[in-house]
């Protein structure tokens, strides 16, 4: 869950860049177009992300309950 938290907050930080940079009088182009990148590369890098998470919850063995040792015959 702290991956989609993080993801969340990127997004919120990258809309929120995006918003002031298209509430100007006079839009900056290389800025609109730097903080467009940005936006696509984060969808990039979640879909890999969101890819790896599904392979590795599907390959990963359940987790054992700890037992406790057994006391030394001696």
């Amino acid at each position: 869950m702290a991956l989609v938290k993080a993801v969340e907050h990127m997004e919120d930080a990258l809309a929120g860049a995006l918003r002031s940079v298209t509430e100007q009088r006079k839009v900056d182009r290389k800025d609109l177009e730097s903080i467009l990148k940005l936006i696509i590369k984060k969808e990039i890098l979640l879909e890999f992300l969101l890819e790896e998470g599904r392979k590795h919850e599907k390959t990963r063995k359940p987790h054992k309950p700890h037992k406790p040792h057994k006391k030394p015959r001696w």
